[in-house]
């Protein structure tokens, strides 16, 4: 199986979305004493962009469960 081949590339693009994938990422720079700050960067960001993914769906479910209660009050 080839390093590059279209299954590994799409694996990759999707670890790119969560922040491990960036944490690795420092971790293998400070050893090779490389610049990390940009891998950083992009960890937070990625760390940001899931809360705030989490933060939209916690309130989603609970305008819904705001609304269901409303309907079984009003029976």
């Amino acid at each position: 199986m080839s390093g590059n081949g279209p299954l590994i590339e799409s694996i990759n693009f999707f670890q790119q979305f969560f922040p491990g994938y960036y944490l690795f990422d420092i971790v293998q720079k400070m050893m090779n004493h490389q610049r990390w700050e940009v891998s950083l960067g992009k960890y937070l960001l990625s760390l940001l962009l899931i809360i705030v993914v989490i933060a939209l769906l916690f309130s989603w479910q609970q305008r819904k469960i705001k609304h269901l209660k409303t309907i079984h009050v009003d029976m």
